[in-house]
């Protein structure tokens, strides 16, 4: 009894599994796993360090160039046969910054790490990028190899059926080779296909450690969702990208503009005179004027704020028309899917008619096999049909930030 106890855990934590993995879109990795293994990554651990540069950068554009300057200086004179003197001072001075140019620095810093943030974003998607293309190579390589597998067992039938027939007499030496060399060659693209996919599976967790991919038969595609070019648009980090590249060239162009006139520096002084008991105090202030240097810097800061905005216009109709195009493939796609589905079943029905036929006596081994052969064929590409039919929906949800978004920074 305590051992069946027992075992009512397991079977009901394998359950609960088994039904995460059906209920998840396809056969993919769980939520929770793809993140943990996506912020395992040295690729957004170099985007997180990007992240801390930001932070750091923008607490250096709060606290300035400026810096308390401390000065001194120590001499003796002697005239003549006199005594000698000595003459001290000692001086602070430092450069202060206008709210204005403040208030600028402040938003440049801002600016910069926001792009930073968006940095981070943009290297999260990459990275789901690169795992679901290498997760879907790996799935049209286990479904072609599932695809060799049950034609090596049809194929293993019929040569079966051929020795049959020799042993009582219908059937010729000449059909048992043919039959003998198809099953060769399909054992031949068996194993190929099982080694392709070992492969590009070991490629996926050498990339990507600590991801399992999910073993389950791929269901069939479902039909398209309701996605249009405006949801992929707003979750895309490329252009958010462009956006705070944008916004950083206007905020660089502000504070140059508020640089065209050097800080004003103010001191103060304090030291002996040369007399007895000369005391000197005192303050200073310098005032820079504006220049050639710091007019082309702040016209250069604007033409790349022209040139950033330009550039976030181009990228935006770019990005429109290749969201247009992916809708547009998923719906090819999954019609693809259909029609090669249909074709499929029709001709594995004719090479099973076929084979009936050439049990019965009808027919020849050379029209079973060229059916098998056709039907093989159509099956494989309606395997490699199902696969693109989930890979085109699963690239929408991707880039509309329905699959595997971001949780940070």
């Amino acid at each position: 009894m305590s051992a069946r106890r027992g075992a009512v855990p397991v079977l009901l934590a394998a359950a609960l599994a088994w039904r995460a993995a059906v209920a998840a879109p396809g056969p993919l990795p769980p939520q929770a796993q793809v993140r943990q293994v996506l912020a395992a990554s040295p690729a957004l651990a170099a985007a997180a360090q990007e992240l801390e540069a930001g932070r750091a950068g923008r607490r250096q554009l709060q606290a300035g160039p400026n810096e308390w300057v401390l000065e001194s200086s120590l001499a003796r004179h002697r005239y003549g046969a006199e005594r000698p003197q000595r003459e001290w001072d000692i001086g602070l001075s430092r450069g202060w910054r206008s709210p204005a140019k403040a208030q600028a620095a402040e938003g440049l810093g801002a600016a910069r790490l926001a792009a930073a943030q968006v940095g981070w974003r943009q290297a999260w998607r990459e990275l789901s990028r690169t795992l679901l293309e290498r997760h879907v190579a790996w799935l049209q390589a286990r479904e072609s190899a599932a695809v060799w597998q049950s034609q090596v067992a049809l194929l293993q039938r019929q040569a079966e059926a051929v020795q049959r027939r020799r042993r009582l007499g219908d059937a010729a030496p000449l059909e048992q080779l043919q039959a003998d060399a198809a099953l060769a060659q399909a054992q031949a693209q068996w194993l190929q296909a099982q080694g392709r996919a070992e492969a590009l599976r070991l490629a996926l967790a050498q990339q990507f450690r600590g991801l399992e991919p999910v073993e389950l038969p791929l269901p069939p595609p479902e039909a398209p969702r309701g996605l249009d070019v405006s949801a992929l648009l707003q979750a895309s980090p490329e252009l958010e990208a462009a956006r705070q590249e944008a916004q950083v060239a206007r905020a660089l162009a502000k504070l140059e503009s508020a640089e065209r006139r050097a800080d004003p520096v103010l001191g103060a002084r304090v030291g002996a005179g040369p007399a007895a008991g000369e005391r000197i105090v005192g303050v200073s202030l310098s005032l820079p004027l504006g220049g050639a240097y710091r007019d082309a810097g702040a016209q250069a800061a604007a033409a790349r704020a022209l040139a950033a905005e330009a550039r976030q216009d181009d990228l935006q109709r770019r990005l429109e028309a290749e969201a247009g195009l992916r809708l547009r493939e998923r719906e090819l796609a999954y019609a693809g899917w259909q029609r090669q589905e249909e074709a499929a079943r029709q001709l594995e029905r004719s090479a099973q008619g076929s084979a009936r036929g050439y049990e019965l006596g009808e027919g020849s081994l050379a029209e079973v096999l060229a059916a098998r052969r056709v039907a093989n064929e159509q099956r494989l590409a309606a395997a490699l049909a199902a696969v693109e039919a989930w890979a085109a929906a699963w690239r929408v949800e991707l880039e509309a930030g329905q699959l595997w978004e971001a949780e940070g920074p």
